[in-house]
């Protein structure tokens, strides 16, 4: 088992070492240091995610054999059968929210009469209701992926342990949300319960089962160890909401929403180039470079709060220059600054400023890359406060960023030639702020930093 002594004891030690390579002088600047303890709490994350996240994990015996029929190749076993609306509707009401739909790209997405992409399940609901015996031809049926199941001859099926809906979560998904009190128990839905162990032709299997909606590449992650821990530590903190690539996420307070793509493309910005944030932003999630580079393996829920809200503060920020504008109330300054937020790409290049410009505010050597942000305690709509009250103070300076969006961010050496000067700039000028007479004019944010191993 992981634990906090020992978590404690690696602290110490890396601490330790980053002072040593200190010594090496800018070269160690590059340098990315971290720690991971991997106990069984982690090794039981990477066996869920190697296993394509079949998280489901219980026998479900019906209570007589199914019929059907099997069909199996050298990789791949599947039998084809029916499974009553009822039983359906219970297994999305139990285990939803216990990985159900981990093999799948996306989640059940609600149903209305409203919104374009819940039409169709709002319909699949009033089949169920109106036409329950006519429900099997009506609907496409359900592919699901399992551990292992268990025959009676070749032509029924007794029990399947483990299971996965790859396809047909709106279909679960419209049946289980239903009142209980309906009467589900004269539907039939055809399943194809697989089994396979080959990890390259599961992800086919996944691929190809979703191919006849629009898929995108954030779906592929939306199950993987990183994404799936970062939902659990934001619901855990209440800080914000966070969808980590998710489609179907629903969320509680649209305000209060950190939106995965944004997300990805300011950690690119944060850690890595403005150009990739803006020219690139689907390879974030598909190339394996870039998504580390944006959601390394420890990255803290903090931290992703941290990144975005300053993205949705320099946005915020410009809302509040071109509405004083409109009310003749700027001044040439914020003339200015505002003519650099119009800019596009001026948010990530923002924020790409602003990342070397934090260790000589906070005065000490950031000690993780991928979890300084705010204390716990921070919420959303404070942290983009105080990101702007920041930027408030920096505001003559942060123009000089503007050279950086040369060409919509295609000029790699001018971005970080924009980058450099600003940080001179702003590193020059910063201890002497801290001087004033009316006092430290950024203490207020500094404050609020948690500069974590």
């Amino acid at each position: 088992p992981e634990s906090v002594q020992i978590q404690q004891d690696m602290e110490r030690c890396v601490a330790g070492v980053k002072t040593m390579l200190d010594t090496y002088g800018d070269v160690s600047k590059t340098i990315a240091l971290q720690f991971k303890e991997v106990g069984l709490e982690s090794l039981d994350s990477f066996y869920r995610a190697s296993s394509q996240s079949i998280a489901v994990t219980d026998l479900f015996e019906f209570e007589s054999p199914r019929r059907g029929f099997l069909m199996q190749d050298a990789e791949w076993k599947t039998f084809i059968t029916t499974v009553n609306g009822e039983w359906l509707a219970n297994l999305y009401r139990k285990y939803e929210s216990k990985g159900l739909y981990n093999p799948n790209v996306r989640g059940f997405m609600g149903a209305n009469n409203k919104d374009s992409d819940k039409v169709i399940n709002s319909g699949i609901q009033s089949s169920a209701k109106d036409s329950p015996q006519d429900f099997f031809v009506f609907n496409n049926g359900i592919t699901a992926l399992v551990h292992d199941f268990e025959l009676q001859g070749d032509s029924c099926i007794k029990s399947v342990t483990g299971i996965g809906i790859v396809n047909g979560a709106q279909t679960t998904g419209s049946l289980g949300e239903l009142d209980p009190k309906e009467d589900l128990t004269k539907i039939e839905v055809g399943v194809r319960f697989i089994k396979c162990e080959n990890k390259e032709t599961v992800r086919s299997i996944t691929r190809f089962n979703n191919s006849q909606n629009k898929v995108i590449q954030s779906d592929f992650k939306a199950h993987d160890s990183v994404q799936s821990r970062l939902r659990e530590e934001f619901i855990k903190l209440k800080i914000a909401e966070y969808d980590g690539g998710l489609r179907g996420h629903i969320f509680q307070n649209k305000k209060n929403k950190i939106d995965s793509h944004t997300a990805a493309q300011a950690l690119t910005a944060w850690h890595g180039s403005p150009y990739d944030s803006y020219h690139n932003k689907m390879q974030i999630w598909e190339d394996d470079k870039h998504y580390k580079l944006a959601f390394n393996e420890i990255i803290s829920a903090q931290h992703v709060l941290f990144v975005y809200s300053l993205n949705e503060a320099a946005n915020l920020l410009k809302s509040e220059l071109q509405e004083k504008q409109k009310q003749t109330q700027i001044t040439q300054d914020e003339k200015d600054l505002l003519g650099f937020l119009n800019e596009r790409g001026s948010a990530f290049m923002t924020v790409h400023g602003m990342s070397g410009l934090l260790e000589t505010l906070i005065e000490t050597k950031i000690l993780s890359p991928y979890k300084i942000g705010f204390k716990k305690h921070i919420t959303k709509d404070k942290a983009c406060e105080l990101w702007m009250s920041l930027l408030k103070v920096f505001s003559k300076l942060v123009v000089l960023l503007r050279p950086g969006t040369t060409g919509r961010l295609s000029n790699s050496g001018e971005i970080q030639k924009a980058q450099k000067e600003f940080i001179r700039s702003a590193g020059t000028i910063a201890p002497f702020m801290k001087t004033m007479t009316g006092g430290n004019p950024f203490e207020f944010f500094v404050k609020n930093i948690d500069n974590k191993i």
